[in-house]
């Protein structure tokens, strides 16, 4: 095992696909230039372990109905997946990314799914984004914790927190709004997650800064890496087209920002990751926030607030505003 390597962000362009008719040739463009900037990162700077961004091969269109958006999903593994595998075998690298997914095990329901494909040309790994923002009706896809029951009965607990071991680590993928969330980075290091892949798609607004601190926090408490690629220029014939603020982003373990692109546009990033580094820091007990965890204590209080409904199926899952609505008749949050 290495003591230290590159890992790399490709913060590429992306063709939105505004007609779903011609989905294979646009997906086929935007894999194939994202694998030739990844081959070139490969010659210039030797990684080993390399980030795209969210639907960077589909691209996001907020004028799409439900049916449009089914139509451009691809399946993973897949076409587009076997590709990367045989460029990932070749090279020796691990490829990872966020696309929108549909599975035929699930005919009424569609994922946005990261995924990592490794050396061995296959999907080593495969998380479906848990903290959707479907609850905030901007895109009609599913999280796992909508159809709960049944998840767990076909995958098991462990499905919905995968951690894959690999000579450069044990790597988790998060899914662009998961990074807001302490909880779910929290249960991933207790899974034994050390580098954090955040594929996302993030557009320019005054929420974003935050989204940088969060980026900071997440590595912070619970010493590891965090690899965030955002999509880059964004093509597309249609002003619902949702364009990108870049930033892609290398935070360490001591959540200090070790690079980053500073603005839009298609660009790569790469830096060192020093993995000994990091495992040796994390047997020290002094500020170390997962071994120094009550959840004893927390878990009785979380379990109080559950904020999905009681597993009933797709569209059963309560909005943002219906659970402030909650917590407000409850005492717990008060009105201006």
């Amino acid at each position: 095992m290495p003591r230290k390597y590159n890992i790399a962000c490709v913060q590429s362009a992306i063709e939105v696909i505004d007609d779903p008719a011609k989905k294979d040739e646009i997906i086929a463009r935007n894999l194939d230039r994202s694998l030739r900037i990844a081959e070139s990162m490969i010659a210039r700077d030797d990684v080993k372990v390399i980030v795209f961004p969210e639907a960077w091969l589909q691209g996001f269109n907020h004028l799409r109905n439900a049916d449009d958006w089914e139509s451009v999903c691809i399946q993973i593994p897949g076409l587009e997946t076997a590709r990367m595998g045989e460029f990932a075998k070749k090279h020796g690298v691990y490829l990872a990314g966020a696309a929108f997914e549909r599975d035929l095990d699930w005919p009424d329901v569609w994922f946005n799914t990261g995924f990592i494909v490794g050396p061995s040309g296959s999907v080593e790994l495969r998380y479906r984004k848990l903290q959707e923002r479907n609850v905030e009706g901007l895109i009609p896809n599913v999280s796992p914790a909508d159809v709960h029951g049944e998840y767990l009965k076909r995958y098991g607990e462990d499905s919905l927190f995968p951690v894959l071991d690999t000579p450069y680590g044990r790597l988790a993928v998060i899914v662009e709004n998961d990074i807001n969330f302490f909880e779910l980075t929290r249960v991933f290091a207790f899974h034994g997650a050390e580098i954090f892949l955040h594929p996302t798609t993030e557009e320019n607004g005054a929420q974003f800064p935050g989204w940088d601190q969060a980026r900071r926090s997440r590595c912070y408490e619970n010493l590891c890496y965090l690899a965030s690629a955002n999509a880059g220029s964004v093509s597309s014939e249609s002003a619902a087209a949702q364009a990108t603020r870049g930033c892609s982003t290398v935070v360490e373990f001591a959540g200090l920002v070790v690079a980053r692109n500073e603005g839009s546009g298609e660009s790569v990033l790469a830096a060192p990751v020093d993995l000994q580094r990091l495992r040796a820091r994390r047997m020290v007990g002094r500020m170390n926030y997962p071994a120094q965890i009550k959840s004893e204590l927390f878990g009785r209080e979380f379990g109080k607030q559950i904020l999905m409904a009681s597993d009933q199926g797709p569209g059963t899952r309560q909005t943002g505003q219906d659970t402030i609505e909650r917590l407000q008749s409850d005492g717990i949050i008060a009105s201006p």
